[in-house]
């Protein structure tokens, strides 16, 4: 920059940074007939775009591709699962500043109902 009689100014560094939303309010994960159903209130974040959930079929799994079960601006999914398993889920939600340095939930174990097989 320069000022009015056109000397130039000294360089500055101005850092920005943004954090990434908060963990998702009012979480619910409840299973179902081969389904998991995620709900939770959309945060106060004015740059929220979309939320990641994960779901892994050991428990301590790390979040990554492998797992992404959905990816997108809804705050209720229901996902489909196989019957009779259990299931652990993570979330993180993002915002338009991107998806790094992510405030991912703690894991929850969902055990998914499915037909159960009986011999007469």
């Amino acid at each position: 920059m320069r000022d009015i009689w056109g000397n130039p100014s000294r360089p500055a560094d101005l850092e920005v940074s943004n954090p990434p939303p908060a963990l998702p309010l009012a979480l619910s994960i409840q299973p179902g007939f081969q389904i998991i159903f995620v709900n939770f209130e959309r945060p106060a974040d004015p740059d929220f775009e979309g939320t990641l959930i994960w779901i892994g079929d050991v428990s301590g799994f790390t979040p990554g591709p492998q797992y992404l079960a959905y990816d997108g601006p809804d705050t209720f999914k229901s996902l489909r699962q196989p019957g009779n398993v259990k299931r652990y889920v993570r979330l993180a939600g993002y915002d338009s500043f991107g998806r790094t340095g992510l405030n991912i939930t703690s894991e929850y174990e969902v055990n998914v109902s499915g037909v159960i097989e009986v011999d007469f």
